[in-house]
């Protein structure tokens, strides 16, 4: 049963991990394309967005230039916790079986 549970969860953590670096990359091609900011869409994509980079905005504010480097590092954290945790969930539901 827990086991079960665990595989679930494995897959259910991929899915967001997966929804959370679309949104990133979305909103990426959003500001390189002049579209339209009162967009609903666009306004939900960048409120989104925004959530998973901001605590991300703490270390690279210092970083000067025109480039926004947040995206970046939180796509690499989403990446290797996307690679880490649903595997761990994973070996850890079939040795529970």
């Amino acid at each position: 049963m827990i086991s079960s549970v665990l595989y679930g969860l494995a897959h259910v953590t991929d899915v967001l991990f997966n929804l959370m670096t679309l949104v990133l990359i979305v909103s990426i091609a959003v500001s390189w394309f002049g579209v339209d900011p009162y967009n609903q869409y666009v306004r939900m994509v960048r409120n989104l967005s925004e959530l998973i980079c901001k605590p991300f905005r703490r270390f690279t504010d210092r970083i000067q230039g025109p480039f926004d480097f947040a995206p970046m590092l939180a796509m690499l954290v989403i990446v290797f916790l996307q690679k880490s945790i649903p595997m761990y969930l994973m070996r850890l539901s079939f040795q529970l079986q």
